[in-house]
């Protein structure tokens, strides 16, 4: 069984203030170009560090959950709450929520490296007088031209996330790196960039990983979703209109579909000026809700699928559930194939079990 460990960092130097050994957290987990929060309990007692209430610092502080020494995961902490008892809630959120606190000013960038301009977003208004972010960022060759105006009030994610939802655009995590600040022990939230995530298998090769049930797999849930926004044949990217005059994109139509038309009209920028940034709005949102949501959600025990060490974002795995063996009416023939993990959850107390969501499925054997 690992060994978990949380420690208290410094939220400007990533420097170690000391350790949580009373603290509890049931649940953690990320999310690909997106964040995720968390909640615990840390216990007081005469064990606890006369740091803690520095430690604990909201907005000051975050903590590290350390997995065989090694960083996994991380939240910055939002909100302590205390009563009469002899403990304290904590609530946190990954990095990523606070991107969201900081906002881009003026800036250009011309015919630029998708993942640099990431990057580039990120120091300039992440790290400067924030976060001592660390970087992983792969080059592109894909260049983007993006200007971004101050008195927009476009937050960093917001931003971030527009840039990751065109056609083709680049995709982000914030993962964490153990480091040396002087001679202090510190973690630091690493920015992670590339034109894909993780690892796919070449052409005829299987997943390095593959999941089954029955065997590691104990649960799993698919959802196939239609709903309003999950699911569109019919879909336009528009932006706002001036002396009403609104850019918009063409009608981009998913073919050989069965189904009525479905209407998806959708805003992906305020500040989108170009038919063309918004055709490519238009085509990636269509290549996601063209045949609707489909996600798998497989729950295994914990040493079976440890995140950042089985698998890791972005990767392709692969997924056998059912078939000859277990025959089950839901799937008459089973359903096997590979997804791409696109988040995870984990839990930490009793039986502990991760989580990952798979989308972009394809089904090799089975059928939907």
């Amino acid at each position: 069984m690992s060994k978990l460990e949380w420690v208290a960092c410094s939220a400007t130097t990533g420097i170690v203030i000391t350790d949580l050994p009373g603290l509890s957290v049931d649940r953690i987990a990320d999310a690909m170009n997106g964040y995720e929060t968390a909640s615990g309990v840390l216990t007081l007692d005469d064990k606890t560090s006369a740091e803690w209430l520095n430690a604990t610092r909201p907005g000051g502080a975050y903590l590290v959950l350390l997995e065989d020494d090694v960083p996994v995961w991380g939240g910055l902490i939002a909100r302590r709450t205390r009563g009469k008892g002899d403990s304290v809630r904590l609530d946190m959120g990954t990095p990523a929520t606070y991107l969201r606190r900081r906002f881009v000013g003026d800036v250009t960038y011309t015919s630029e490296d998708q993942c640099a301009i990431v990057e580039a977003l990120v120091v300039a208004y992440g790290e400067a007088d924030g976060l001592p972010f660390d970087y992983d960022v792969s080059a592109s060759a894909i260049t983007r031209d993006r200007t971004y105006l101050d008195l927009n009030d476009k937050s960093l994610f917001s931003v971030m996330s527009e840039l990751a939802g065109v056609d083709g655009g680049p995709e982000w995590m914030v993962g964490w790196v153990a480091t040396t600040v002087g001679t202090q022990t510190a973690y630091k939230p690493q920015l992670v960039v590339a034109d894909r995530l993780g690892t796919t298998p070449n052409a005829g090769l299987d997943p390095a990983v593959t999941w089954e049930f029955p065997g590691s797999i104990t649960d799993f849930t698919l959802v196939e979703d239609y709903g309003d926004g999950s699911g569109a044949n019919d879909v336009m990217a528009v932006s706002t209109a001036v002396n009403d005059v609104r850019p918009e994109s063409s009608h981009v139509l998913v073919t050989g579909d069965s189904r009525p038309k479905f209407e998806l009209r959708f805003t992906p920028s305020t500040s989108i000026s170009s038919t063309e940034t918004l055709d490519s709005h238009a085509a990636s949102k269509a290549a996601l809700v063209g045949q609707g949501s489909r996600s798998l959600a497989v729950s295994l025990v914990g040493d079976a699928a440890r995140p950042g060490v089985d698998f890791r974002m972005g990767d392709v795995v692969g997924f056998e559930i059912g078939g000859l063996s277990h025959p089950m009416l839901a799937y008459p023939d089973g359903l096997g194939g590979t997804g791409r993990v696109v988040g995870w959850s984990r839990t930490l107390s009793g039986v502990q079990q991760v989580t990952p969501v798979l989308a972009d499925l394809v089904v090799t054997h089975g059928r939907w």
